[in-house]
């Protein structure tokens, strides 16, 4: 039997032997049809399954060598890997664009008439990256159906196929893999491959170009969007600046600035105009990766349920499930959501309380205290927000209890979105994918913006809420490190000394023979179970992060200017953060191909517009912003009169704070109304013109869609 471990070996000596003494065409050719790929995908096969569990896996085997696939067991554990003429045969099959030797410009690949040899090698002299080659061979195993395993096979075979489960049969009928996967005789899978190295030019700079060589189009695409996110911060981080500059040039407070609202409303047409161009951008990379032709449904997903039914339109067998069903379902996912979400608003309400942001002094805010979590926030109490004791870091405790109680709360909805989307049954898996998109970002948006919404817009004290982003930035970016990065990769050591220390103790004990004999066992298991231990990589958990953040930035920016040079420092550790876990900390993730950033591209517009309407409301009434450009249409109330208790305002008096607050003339609020909607149109309608002068494509980006449709329709003709 093989290890693991001998293709690496292997194919690197022959690419290389190759390369040496052949042309490169001869390379290509020889090559090719007798090295296996640099890849290959593990199944780890359930523990004590039963007879059954082994007649399931041996007819998975031979579904996958009918598709010329090399399969070996090792215990529990199913090792595939193919030869270079299976992996051309899959490029050729789901259209996967190469780039030309001769001209360097891309178009789709064919594999006929010695139609490789045009294409251009990589820097290891192979036809196809290491995530080309992972992304095709991992196809390849899940396009082995049941009737390609029951060909060829005795009639008890055949009979255990038709045995199978009417759903998981159902599903077996277009992957076999994935219904063994779902009925749990298939428990995990995972790619296996050499480890890729960064320079510490990648390191700074996290090209999307060289990780979509290594690990595909979809994780290439969240660091390119990250990398055009960080290069756009810039401008509202050095105008954010220079506001707080002038600001403390004149010695105001942010409720007093009078600049903090022209740069809020420059904020959110930059947000517009990032939106946009990112747009563009997305579709050059698309073309760049060689995704810009992949169809946006995906096909159907595999664990859609339905019964067979002719397809009105090509009269082929389909999966149907009535519409009513998913129509309950969702019904369902709002009942169970909106519970949830009641949840996530009392802690929210007991974390204010314990942070002191809400007390007795607000008359108006007599429904939200509660007295007995508030008296610990009182002054000389544990949680007192004034407190200096340990260098200040004693007031944030409430700060990090919130972030950690909240974190906990996403992770129980996250598994509940999952299970209500599987609920609701959708047929692609696009469609699956922004359902739960949709339902983990209204979760986590509430919790991260809910009590920021609170004092900005119940409270109206834009004092206390900038002091809230400036610990939520802190206390996060923080959290974001330690547990994205650094307890992972303590985890993953600790579990490795154990397997250490395992195979220590079973050398000492075993004799000389078993020791042999057991060696390569505890290499195989030792090197499996290290790398199915490591947690699964997704990059939505870091996408709906970096979203939550372009919110803090957007829609409170004109209290909080330095909101976007904190999330350009924050995001510069991220990136690095992100592309270290991916090489040391987390599995290799399974290459997918994506053209797009799906769902979260409306998301982002969507933020855009309300956060017009946030920093409209914050200019004309959570703050006195206003008052310094239309000081005609204020005048100065008591605090009594303003709506604060009257203990606060006798404290506010003995403390010489401000004891009058600025209220609307008579007859003026229409006015001031006014004013602030019709600030708010105006930038809305600047954001709308953005949005249809602006072409969301480039014009070398489109004339080479259109080259590439082109191509393609010609070599389908061919």
């Amino acid at each position: 039997m093989p290890q693991i471990h001998a293709h690496e070996t292997r194919g690197a000596a022959a690419w290389t032997a190759a390369t040496k003494s052949t042309s490169s065409e001869d390379h290509i050719k020889r090559s090719m049809a007798a090295t296996s790929s640099r890849c290959e995908v593990l199944l780890a096969i359930r523990e004590q399954g039963g007879n059954d569990d082994e007649s399931y896996v041996e007819l998975l085997v031979h579904a996958l060598k009918c598709r010329q696939l090399s399969v070996s067991r090792e215990g529990r554990y199913l090792l595939v890997t193919c030869k270079g003429d299976v992996l051309a045969r899959e490029a050729d099959a789901c259209k996967l664009v190469k780039t030309r030797r001769s001209d360097k410009r891309v178009e789709v690949f064919v594999d006929r008439d010695g139609a490789r040899l045009r294409y251009e090698l990589d820097a290891e002299g192979c036809l196809f990256s290491r995530a080309e080659e992972a992304l095709l061979l991992e196809r390849a195993c899940t396009k082995a159906t049941v009737e390609q395993a029951a060909e060829g096979l005795g009639a008890r075979w055949k009979k255990k196929s038709r045995d199978l489960p009417p759903q998981i049969a159902q599903l077996a009928e277009d992957s076999l893999l994935e219904a063994l996967k779902q009925t749990g005789v298939i428990e995990d899978s995972v790619i296996l491959g050499i480890n890729t190295q960064m320079s510490w030019w990648a390191w700074v700079c996290a090209p999307s170009q060289k990780i979509h060589k290594a690990f595909g189009s979809d994780v290439a695409l969240y660091f390119a969007w990250m990398n055009f996110f960080q290069l756009w911060l810039l401008i509202p981080s050095l105008v954010g600046g220079y506001v707080y500059h002038l600001r403390i040039e004149e010695g105001v407070s942010i409720d007093d600035d009078q600049w903090a609202p022209v740069y809020a409303l420059a904020v959110c047409l930059w947000a517009a105009l990032f939106c946009k161009f990112w747009s563009r951008r997305e579709a050059q990379v698309a073309v760049d990766h060689g995704d810009v032709l992949l169809a946006s449904d995906g096909g159907v997903r595999p664990g859609y349920r339905g019964a067979p039914r002719p397809s009105p339109v090509t009269g082929k067998l389909e999966r149907y499930s009535p519409p009513i069903y998913r129509h309950l379902a969702y019904i369902l996912s709002i009942i169970v959501t909106g519970l949830m979400l009641r949840v996530a608003l009392l802690w929210h309400v007991i974390s204010l309380n314990l942070q002191g942001y809400i007390t007795s002094d607000y008359v108006g805010e007599q429904d939200f205290y509660r007295a007995d979590v508030a008296k610990y926030a009182l002054e000389g109490e544990i949680f007192d927000p004034k407190s200096t004791e340990f260098y200040g870091l004693k007031a944030l405790v409430p700060t990090l209890i919130h972030v950690v109680v909240v974190r906990i709360l996403n992770l129980i909805y996250s598994y509940v979105a999952e299970v209500l989307t599987k609920l609701e049954n959708h047929e692609t898996q696009s469609m699956h994918n922004n359902a739960l998109l949709v339902k983990r970002f209204i979760f986590e948006a509430v919790d991260a913006y809910a009590g920021l919404v609170f004092l900005g817009f119940v409270r109206r004290d834009v004092v206390r809420l900038r002091q809230e982003l400036i610990a939520i930035y802190c206390v996060d970016t923080a959290r974001r490190v330690f547990q994205e990065a650094l307890l992972p990769l303590c985890i993953t050591a600790i579990t490795s000394l154990r397997n250490k220390d395992t195979t220590a103790k079973r050398k000492k004990n075993d004799d000389f023979r078993s020791m042999t004999l057991n060696r390569t066992k505890s290499n195989i298991d030792t090197r499996a179970e290290k790398e199915l231990a490591k947690p699964v990589y997704e990059p939505f958990d870091d996408y709906l992060e970096m979203v939550i953040e372009f919110g803090y930035v957007c829609l409170f920016a004109s209290v909080f200017p330095l909101g976007a040079l904190l999330s350009f420092v924050a995001n510069f550790v991220e990136v690095r953060s992100d592309l270290f876990k991916i090489l040391y900390v987390y599995r290799r993730p399974s290459p997918k191909r994506a053209r797009t950033i799906g769902a979260w591209a409306p998301i982002l517009r969507g933020l855009v517009y309300v956060a017009i309407a946030s920093n409209a409301f914050l200019f004309a009434f959570g703050s006195e912003q206003m008052v310094r450009w239309f000081p005609q249409y204020f005048d100065r109330v008591s605090l009594r009169k303003a709506g604060f208790s009257k203990d606060y305002a006798k404290k506010v008096a003995r403390e010489g704070g401000e004891k009058s607050a600025a209220e609307a003339q008579a007859g003026k609020g229409r006015v001031v109304v006014l004013v602030a909607v019709a600030l708010e149109h105006l930038v809305v309608l600047a954001c709308v013109l953005v949005e249809l002068v602006i072409p969301s494509m480039g014009e070398g980006t489109r004339v080479e869609v259109q080259r590439l449709l082109y191509e393609r329709d010609r070599a389908a003709s061919a």
